[in-house]
C-alpha cells in the first residue's frame, strides 16, 4: 500500500513538471514571437526605400501594452521618423509620458524636417496642458516659417493660448505664398476659418491636397454660417411672439436670455431716451460690457477689435506701421515731439518741433490728434505726403514719407563713466529680452563693471519676458516667481526657474524702482533683491501682483477679455499686490521696499508756469537757434554734461535777464539743456538714455556701484557735480559726553 502510494506520488510530481515546462515553454514562445513582431514592425520603418512607417505603427498597437518595454528598449537607436511612430505607438499604449518626451525631443532638436512636422502634429493631437510651456519655449527658438506654424497650430490645441492665433495670422501676410497657405489652413483646422477666409479663397481651387482642404474648410464654414443665420432669424421670429404674447413675456425672455434686464435697458434706450434714434446697439453693449468687467478688478477690461490690435502691435510686436514720430498737440499746432530714429521720417528729414500742416492736402489745425494719426498711418510701403513748417524756414515744406513697419524702442541704454551700464527699460514686451540681451552683449565689448537696470515708470508687461530676465542674472535652479489662481488650467500653480548657468553674474547691478514700477517690474526687482543680486534704489513700487490674460470670445471674435486669473509670488512666498477694498481704494500699499530710498524733488508749480512761459514766447528755441551752428560741438559737450554751470553758454546772462522771469539761473540752465538734448539727438540720430546730471535716484545708484567698486566719486570729474550729495556726515563721537 505505501509503495503505490509513493509511486502514485512520483507520477503526479513528473505530470506537474511537465505542464510547468511546457507551461514556460509557451510563455517563452509568446515572448520571442513578440520580440520578432516588434523587430519586425521596426525594420519596416527602417527600410531605406519607402519605409512603411505608419502601416508598421499600426500593426505594432495592436500588439498591445506587453510590446511598450520592447519599445522603450529600441526606440532611442531608431532614426527620427521612426522614433516619432514608435512614440505615437507609446502614447496610444498608455505610456503618453515617455512617448510625448520623445516627441518634444524630435520637436525641438531634430534634424529630419518631416520627422520634426510629424512630432509637432502629433503634439497637438494628444498633448495636453502641462507641455504648454516647454512647447511655448521650443517655438519662440524656431525660426522656420513652416516649423513655427506647426508649432503655433499645436500650441493652440494644447492650451488654447491666444498668442498662438496671433503668430498663425502674422503669416497671413507673408510674400512666399506657401507660408501664407500654410499659416491659413492651420487656422482653418483650429477653427478660426474666419481670419484666414481670403487666403483659403485663393487656395481652393488648387488641384491639390491643401486645394481640397481649403475648399472643404470653407465649404464647413458657409454651413456653419447657414445655421447661425437660420437660427438667428428663429430667434427674431421668437422675439417677435414674445412682444405679442405679454403674459409669457417673462418666461421666454427668461428662455432667450441668462440677463433680460440688459435686453430690456436697450429697448428702452433705443425707445424713450431723447437721442436713441441715433444709438449704435454695438458701442451699448461695449459700454456695458465694460462697466461689468470693471466692477470686478482695476486690471480688468475689456478690449474691443482696435484696441486688441493696438495692444498686439505696440505691446507683443512691439511695432505698427507709420512713419515712426512721437506727436502731440503743442500751443495749437499739430507737432513732432521727437522722432525715432531708426524710422522713415527722420530719414526723410523730419525733426522734433516740426509742425505738421496738412496730411495728403488734408489740413490738421483744429482736427482731433487720434484722427490725425490714423490719417498718417496707413498700408505698409504706401506714401504720406506731409507739409511741414519748422521755425526759420522762410515756406512750408513738402515732405513725402513711405510709410514702414516701426519698431517702438523700449530699451535705452548708455556707457557712463567708468564703465558703469545705465539700462532704461519702458516696458516687458514680446522683444524685451532679446533686446537687453544685445545691448549687454554690446556693453560687456565695451568693459562693463557695472549695471544699472532703470525699470522706474516702467507699468510691466509679459511675465515671461520678466521672468526670462531675471534668468539672465542668476544661476540656474533658482525659483523667480510662481503663479497661482483659482481656475484648474489657467490657474494652476505655474513655477518658474532659472534655467542657463552661463548668466551676466560677475558685476555689480542696481536697479532704480519707483512708485510706477509694477507688475513684471516688481517681479524682477523681487527676485534679485530676494537672492541679493540687486541693490535697489529709488521708491517703493506700485504694488500689482495679479496675472492677466487676454481670453478670445466666442460671441465676438477679433475682441478680448482681459481678466485677472491668478496672483503672483516672490520666492519667499510673498504677494506684493496691494490689499483694497471692494471699492477698489486701496487699504494697504504693498509693493517692494527698495534697499535705498530716496525720494524725488518736490516740484514747484510755479516753476511750471515759468516754464511754460519762456516756452510760449519760444525763447528756448531762439536761443539753440542763434548760437547752434557757431557753437556746435560746444554744445555736444554741454548737452552730455555742462557741470550744472552756465558759464560756457554763449551770451548766457545777457539772454537771462532778457526773460524777465522768477526762475533762477539754474532753473533756466536746466531747462535750456533739456531743450539743447533734443536738438542734439536729432543731429546724432540717437535718444539720450538717461541724464545724470539732474536725476537725482539716478546719481544715489551710481555712487552705490562707486562704492561696490572702490572708487570714490568725488574724484571722478564728471560725478564730482553730485558726489557731496550722498556724502553721511561724520558723527561727533563727544555730542553724547555730559559737559563737565
Amino acid at each position: 500500500m505505501k509503495k503505490s502510494f509513493v509511486t502514485q506520488s512520483l507520477m503526479i510530481l513528473l505530470l506537474f513538471s511537465q505542464a510547468c515546462c511546457f507551461i514556460h515553454s509557451q510563455e517563452v514562445g509568446v515572448q520571442e514571437n513578440l520580440e520578432k513582431k516588434v523587430k519586425r514592425y521596426i525594420g519596416w520603418m527602417t527600410e531605406k526605400n519607402k519605409p512603411d512607417v505608419w502601416v508598421a505603427a499600426s500593426r505594432m498597437e495592436r500588439l498591445g501594452q506587453e510590446a511598450v518595454p520592447l519599445i522603450k528598449r529600441e526606440i532611442k537607436n531608431l532614426p527620427e521618423n521612426a522614433q516619432v511612430a514608435c512614440a505615437k505607438v507609446l502614447i496610444s499604449l498608455k505610456d503618453s509620458e515617455y512617448g510625448m518626451q520623445i516627441l518634444l525631443q524630435v520637436a525641438e532638436k531634430g534634424q529630419g524636417y518631416t520627422a520634426r512636422l510629424d512630432a509637432i502634429a502629433i503634439i497637438g493631437i494628444y498633448g495636453s496642458y502641462e507641455i504648454e510651456d516647454k512647447l511655448n519655449q521650443i517655438l519662440e527658438a524656431s525660426f522656420d516659417p513652416h516649423i513655427k506654424i506647426a508649432l503655433a497650430k499645436s500650441l493652440w490645441q494644447v492650451s488654447r493660448l491666444p498668442h498662438a492665433s496671433e503668430i498663425l495670422r502674422s503669416f497671413l501676410s507673408s510674400d512666399n505664398n506657401d507660408i501664407r497657405y500654410a499659416a491659413a489652413l492651420a487656422l482653418g483646422e483650429v477653427g478660426n476659418v474666419k481670419a484666414a477666409q481670403t487666403v483659403l479663397a485663393e487656395l481652393k481651387d488648387e488641384p491639390s491636397w491643401r486645394g481640397r482642404l481649403a475648399k472643404t474648410l470653407l465649404a464647413q464654414e458657409t454651413q456653419i454660417n447657414r445655421y447661425e443665420m437660420l437660427l438667428h432669424k428663429k430667434q427674431q421670429q421668437n422675439n417677435k411672439d414674445n412682444k405679442d404674447n405679454k403674459d409669457n413675456e417673462a418666461a421666454k425672455d427668461a428662455g432667450k436670455s441668462r440677463y433680460p434686464v440688459i435686453d430690456e435697458i436697450i429697448d428702452k434706450i433705443k425707445e424713450y431716451h431723447v437721442d436713441g434714434d441715433q444709438f449704435n446697439i454695438k458701442d451699448l453693449i461695449d459700454s456695458g460690457v465694460r462697466g461689468i468687467v470693471s466692477a470686478t478688478d482695476q486690471h480688468s477690461a475689456f478690449w474691443d477689435e482696435r484696441e486688441w490690435d493696438d495692444f498686439t502691435r505696440t505691446t507683443l510686436k512691439e511695432e505698427y506701421v507709420g512713419i515712426g514720430v512721437y506727436v502731440n498737440d503743442k500751443n495749437g499746432s499739430f507737432t513732432v515731439i521727437a522722432p525715432i530714429y531708426s524710422g522713415p521720417a527722420y530719414r526723410a528729414g523730419i525733426r522734433s518741433m516740426d509742425r505738421i500742416l496738412e496730411v495728403n492736402d488734408w489740413p490738421t489745425t483744429g482736427k482731433a490728434t487720434d484722427e490725425i494719426i490714423n490719417r498718417i498711418r496707413g498700408e505698409q510701403g504706401t506714401m504720406v505726403k506731409l507739409k511741414i513748417y519748422r521755425d526759420g524756414w522762410a515756406k512750408v515744406r513738402e515732405i513725402e514719407v513711405r510709410r514702414e513697419s516701426i519698431q517702438v524702442p523700449s530699451l535705452f541704454t548708455q556707457m557712463l563713466p567708468e564703465k558703469i551700464g545705465y539700462m532704461r527699460l519702458t516696458q516687458f514686451g514680446g522683444k524685451a529680452t532679446e533686446n537687453l540681451e544685445t545691448a549687454l552683449g554690446e556693453l560687456e565689448k565695451q568693459e562693463l563693471r557695472a549695471l544699472i537696470l532703470d525699470l522706474r515708470g516702467n507699468a510691466g508687461g509679459w511675465l515671461k519676458a520678466a521672468v526670462d530676465i531675471v534668468d539672465a542674472f542668476l544661476p540656474a535652479g533658482k525659483l523667480i516667481v510662481y503663479s497661482q489662481g483659482r481656475h484648474a488650467i489657467k490657474g494652476r500653480k505655474y513655477e518658474y526657474f532659472s534655467t542657463d548657468d552661463s548668466t551676466h553674474n560677475d558685476f555689480p547691478l542696481v536697479l532704480l524702482v519707483d512708485q510706477s514700477s509694477a507688475s513684471a517690474s516688481e517681479i524682477v526687482a523681487g527676485t534679485l533683491q530676494y537672492y541679493k543680486r540687486a541693490v535697489l534704489v529709488g521708491a517703493q513700487t506700485f504694488g500689482k501682483g495679479s496675472v492677466q490674460e487676454p481670453l478670445e470670445l466666442n460671441t465676438r471674435p477679433g475682441t478680448r477679455l482681459k481678466l485677472t486669473i491668478a496672483k503672483y509670488f516672490l520666492p519667499d512666498g510673498r504677494c506684493i499686490h496691494n490689499t483694497t477694498d471692494k471699492t477698489g481704494k486701496i487699504i494697504q500699499h504693498n509693493g517692494v521696499m527698495p534697499d535705498v530710498k530716496i525720494a524725488y524733488d518736490n516740484l514747484e508749480p510755479w516753476k511750471n508756469e515759468e516754464y511754460a512761459k519762456i516756452e510760449e514766447k519760444g525763447a528756448f528755441k531762439k536761443y539753440i537757434e542763434d548760437h547752434y551752428d557757431k557753437n556746435k560741438e560746444l554744445f555736444f559737450r554741454l548737452a552730455d554734461n555742462d557741470a550744472l554751470s552756465t558759464k560756457e553758454y554763449p551770451q548766457f546772462d545777457e539772454w537771462y535777464n532778457s526773460l524777465n522771469t522768477k526762475g533762477s539761473q539754474q532753473d533756466v540752465r536746466e531747462w535750456l539743456r533739456g531743450q539743447l538734448r533734443r536738438r542734439v539727438a536729432d543731429d546724432r540720430g540717437k535718444e539720450y538714455a538717461c541724464d545724470y546730471l539732474e536725476d537725482l535716484m539716478l546719481q544715489r545708484g551710481i555712487v552705490e556701484l562707486c562704492n561696490k567698486l572702490q572708487l570714490k566719486t568725488e574724484n571722478i570729474a564728471e560725478y564730482q557735480v553730485f558726489a557731496k550729495k550722498f556724502v553721511e556726515p561724520k558723527k561727533d563721537e563727544n555730542k553724547n559726553e555730559v559737559p563737565k
